[in-house]
């Protein structure tokens, strides 16, 4: 692929990658205290290894320092609840299989550790993880058909933008704000999407 703009090639289409810009911007939002972000994701998955180069180079911008830990199966995330962690650290999932799988340790820890946690899909918020900002499957589905009629109506693929969620919604998880004595601004609560 080229770029967003044109794959200048015969492929175009929606990707359900949201902006790591705007996740850590309402990251920040909710947790105003952040200045340490601690990703976990998983080893080897390409889809994961895209997100993490934008993800890096958008905390780099904000200031945000950074480090990880590679996963590679669950007892990779069993060392969460040991580590150490500085003060005004934020959890940060990005799209991760494995770790979404398995994300109940990760949520586990950040109890423990009373820490936010940022994941990547609306199940690990209700399961207790503090928020995501995730893409509407069904305005994705509906911008595909829509390039998909303008390809059959003679449109080259190529001239058509691969397109990025453009309204991700926002989940909130209230019970885990409060028991990390947060205090949302309404004007988020507002823009919430679906709270727990």
């Amino acid at each position: 692929m080229a770029g967003w703009e044109s794959s200048e090639n015969n492929l175009t289409g929606v990707s359900g990658l949201v902006s790591p810009e705007l996740k850590l911007k309402k990251y920040k939002e909710v947790y105003p205290r952040l200045k340490r972000l601690f990703i976990i994701y998983e080893k080897d998955n390409p889809n994961t290894a895209i997100e993490m180069e934008y993800l890096l180079k958008a905390a780099s911008a904000k200031g945000l320092k950074t480090e990880s830990l590679k996963v590679a199966d669950v007892e990779d995330l069993l060392k969460l609840k040991d580590k150490k962690y500085s003060p005004g650290t934020g959890l940060f999932v990005p799209i991760s299989p494995l770790v979404e799988q398995n994300i109940s340790h990760v949520i586990s820890a950040a109890e423990r550790h009373k820490l936010p946690l940022m994941v990547p899909n609306e199940d690990a918020v209700k399961k207790g993880a503090l928020l995501g900002l995730v893409a509407s499957h069904y305005d994705l589905g509906v911008r595909a058909g829509r390039m998909a009629a303008e390809i059959l109506q003679g449109r080259d693929p190529a001239d058509i933008p691969i397109e990025v969620p453009k309204n991700p919604r926002l989940i909130l998880n209230l019970d885990t704000a409060g028991y990390l004595e947060l205090k949302i601004p309404g004007s988020l609560l507002e823009e919430t999407a679906a709270t727990y």
